[in-house]
């Protein structure tokens, strides 16, 4: 089974489906970085078709790439399925020297929700104006930051940045 993450030209990682995650199994992640010296393995799904990207595939010099097979991961005690999918690509963004992006590709595609823009809207506007009160920042669940240790720092201002 795929976990079914993207890299986006061939620099960054983003965010994986969680359904793979849900289950409680072992997870082997794979990074894999393309070396395009010799043919560019990026796919712009948007401005090309498959065929022509098959096309163009098939008729490079090559297609070279580096493959890592990272240690058997597992679900950690109180972890969620985001939390668990977020560590595993973060394994696989530092192997492959790529940035961990915490974006949802998909995003490109669909439509955003109305209601969701509504209330990043309302939330901009409030912050505007100086009506937000720092409690309200962390009731937004959309906009909350999958990185505990992060959280703590930006409580704790002893610790260092």
């Amino acid at each position: 089974m795929s976990a079914a993450g993207t890299c986006i030209n061939n620099t960054s990682v983003m965010m994986f489906k969680k359904g793979s995650f849900e289950i409680a199994c072992t997870v082997y992640p794979v990074a894999i970085k393309y070396d395009p010296r010799f043919g560019d393995a990026f796919w712009n799904s948007s401005k090309f078709g498959m065929v022509y990207y098959l096309l163009r595939m098939m008729s490079s010099w090559a297609v070279v790439c580096s493959v890592w097979y990272l240690p058997p991961m597992n679900r950690e005690e109180g972890e969620d399925a985001v939390q668990f999918a977020n560590r595993v690509k973060a394994a696989i963004a530092e192997q492959g020297g790529l940035v961990d992006l915490i974006w949802d590709g998909g995003l490109k595609r669909a439509k955003v929700k109305d209601a969701f823009k509504e209330e990043q809207q309302n939330l901009y506007s409030k912050v505007l104006l100086g009506e937000q009160d720092e409690g309200d920042l962390g009731d937004n669940k959309h906009l909350e930051d999958e990185n505990p240790e992060e959280d703590e720092r930006n409580q704790d201002p002893t610790k260092e940045q």
